[in-house]
């Protein structure tokens, strides 16, 4: 019985051990987020997706690309969309994902989000002003060699999405 549980303990320690922590007053964790962001770009299928998380909520097409949908999955109890595909319909794969933040989601935090990434070189961005009478209050993290996105927004010092989209 003690050998069994050390099998059990000392793979979960080794676990703990191996992950890099984020200075903060939240940590990211194996969260929902974490393993809707694992998901590979250009790789993952349609048909993968709807074996691990089900048929979407809704689904919509997006105007400028037409060989393209987005599926949305909702938050039923908060009534906001958890995360979206995005999934070009002629080759049924998926080309983006976005995860939106919710309060209190521990990747609220900029260096939590920032630690998703450990290899990635990210340049901050402002967005263009598309409204003459208001400046954005956004920035954005880009790396486009692995095709990471995060919004972050300034007056709140939130961050708003994540995304990963094909290279």
């Amino acid at each position: 019985m003690n050998k069994f549980i050390i099998c059990l303990i000392v793979p979960a320690v080794a676990a703990c051990a191996a992950t890099k922590p984020v200075e903060s007053k939240k940590t990211a964790t194996a969260t929902e987020c974490q393993k809707v962001l694992a998901l590979q770009p250009g790789t993952t299928t349609a048909g993968e997706l709807l074996a691990w998380f089900g048929k979407p909520d809704m689904k919509a097409d997006l105007k400028k690309q037409k060989n393209r949908e987005v599926w949305l999955y909702i938050d039923k109890e908060k009534k906001v969309t958890k995360h979206s595909f995005t999934i070009d319909k002629a080759g049924k794969k998926l080309t983006a994902v976005t995860w939106f933040i919710k309060p209190g989601d521990p990747e609220e935090e900029l260096e939590v989000s920032l630690s998703l990434f450990p290899a990635a070189s990210f340049k901050q961005e402002t967005p263009a002003w598309k409204n003459p009478h208001a400046a954005p209050e956004e920035e954005h993290y880009v790396d486009a060699a692995i095709g990471a996105r995060i919004v972050f927004f300034t007056k709140h010092k939130k961050v708003a999405s994540i995304e990963k989209s094909v290279r």
